[in-house]
């Protein structure tokens, strides 16, 4: 069964504004795109970024491969640490994930930081 990537994103964004390690901190998750000129921090902006099935010679594809990147954005590297930590709980190998998704599972693939005129920002 083919994955619809808009069911992810419900799925996503429904289990990070309600899992309390994460609204500890934020209430402020978008998916795709947030204002960053007025959003205070931390939030979280997250999006799907592919989707690929495995092809098949007889039919629709049984598995795909679907990325969902987080951008979590902060002034504080203390309370990104912990925000990443949290995402991963509320999101890593589910087991009440949607008809039609397997597996779930969270991977860190890289941490940077951006530095602003005014403050530091971490992304993780």
């Amino acid at each position: 069964m083919a994955t619809n990537p808009n069911q992810i994103s419900i799925f996503v964004y429904d289990k990070l504004r309600t899992y309390s390690g994460v609204t500890r901190h934020t209430n402020r998750i978008s998916p795709e795109v947030i204002d960053e000129a007025s959003t205070k921090f931390p939030y979280i902006v997250y999006g799907i970024r592919n989707n690929q099935p495995t092809n098949t010679k007889s039919g629709t594809s049984r598995m795909d491969t679907v990325t969902v990147v987080l951008k979590i954005v902060g002034d504080s590297y203390s309370i990104l640490s912990e925000l990443s930590d949290a995402c991963r709980q509320a999101l890593d190998y589910r087991d009440d994930l949607p008809e039609g998704i397997s597996k779930l599972y969270f991977q860190l693939r890289d941490m940077s930081m951006m530095m602003t005129l005014s403050q530091m920002v971490f992304m993780f």
